[in-house]
């Protein structure tokens, strides 16, 4: 996946799909998000080193983790499996 912060306050996510980028879902004001312009977006990766267990299915929950900061000095966790936009869950895996 591939998070995107644009100047209208939303994050785009996409997937890639063979030689293009396809968009997926995107995160706005309505759903809670930023009232100004996103300056960062990150995918975290907490634990993804070689210590992290399958048991604690630590990774698959990771995979659906965003962060993004905006210039409304704002920083904001997303869950994607979690938010729904345009009626449909983002899920990573899918």
């Amino acid at each position: 996946l591939l998070a995107a912060g644009v100047g209208d306050g939303s994050c785009v996510i996409l997937r890639g799909e063979g030689n293009r980028l396809v968009e997926i879902g995107r995160l706005g004001y309505d759903e809670g998000g930023h009232g100004s312009a996103v300056a960062a977006v990150c995918f975290p990766g907490f634990g993804s080193s070689a210590s992290t267990t399958k048991a604690t299915n630590s990774v698959e929950a990771e995979d659906r983790l965003l962060i993004s900061a905006g210039n409304d000095s704002k920083i904001l966790f997303w869950d994607l499996g979690g938010n729904m936009v345009d009626g449909d869950a983002l899920d990573p895996l899918r």
